[in-house]
């Protein structure tokens, strides 16, 4: 008697299933198909973003190549090209390596125009910053100090990433307007202060002793910060500012 009621709860759950799919059974292939197609679009989509990832890392490479071997328009009309694809990574990288380009060059209109562009762009909010820091590097010894000093007031803050460069910066602006016990008290504070690069706190512990030894040395003789190095577009590095200090320089 089991038997029977199993065989009819079978039938019946048959039928259930021949009547569902009869309705239905055009609308679950058609799923289906579309599951097969987005799935083969997007593996096909990914391989096209890895191709055109390594043709701009090519490209890119050869820019750097340009620019290492002194064919610094060859270098700038490479980096221009690749400006030009817009969006993020190479494409902004590459205009921070046109600016720095351009500011080697003394074309310092150049360089602040193509900084501008990165700061308008939709980059990463910490590139944008990092463009405004370099901006304000290029400016460091023919802006005013005061002017200067306005330009990387809004990057000092503990929590922003750039703040040891916009500290520095500040503290030459100082220097260049004569206010040697101001800019004195910024060096020290930033060569002790343990999270700050290496070589920027020697740096500054070397001009704070010298600011504080009462010396009085022409405002040109001393070079302004060097900039922070570019960072990759997708994550500021971790900044470098190697520059030199008034005993070699």
């Amino acid at each position: 008697m089991t038997d029977i009621f199993h065989e009819v709860e079978e039938d019946l759950r048959r039928e259930r299933l021949n009547k569902v799919w009869a309705r239905y059974g055009s609308v679950f292939l058609a799923v289906a198909v579309l599951a097969v197609a987005a799935t083969a679009g997007f593996v096909w989509w990914r391989g096209q973003q890895q191709a055109n990832r390594e043709l701009a890392g090519e490209t890119f490479a050869a820019a750097d190549d340009k620019a290492a071997s002194g064919d610094i328009e060859g270098a700038l009309k490479a980096y221009g090209e690749i400006a030009a694809a817009g969006g993020e990574g190479y494409p902004t990288l590459a205009l921070f390596r046109e600016a720095s380009l351009l500011a080697a060059k003394n074309d310092v209109q150049g360089a602040l125009a193509v900084y501008d562009k990165i700061i308008s762009s939709g980059a990463d909010d910490r590139l944008k910053a990092l463009a405004q820091i370099r901006a304000a590097f290029t400016l460091a010894d023919t802006e005013s100090p005061e002017v200067l000093k306005n330009r990387v007031a809004p990057f000092i803050g503990d929590d922003n990433p750039w703040r040891f460069e916009a500290r520095e910066l500040s503290a030459f602006a100082d220097f260049r307007a004569r206010k040697n016990e101001d800019a004195a008290a910024a060096y020290a504070a930033i060569a002790v202060d343990e999270a700050a690069p290496q070589s920027m706190r020697e740096r500054a512990g070397k001009m704070a002793s010298f600011l504080r030894g009462g010396a009085e040395i022409p405002v040109e003789a001393i070079a302004p910060p060097a900039p922070p190095a570019e960072a990759p577009a997708a994550q500021p590095a971790e900044p470098a500012t190697p520059a030199p200090t008034p005993q070699n320089r």
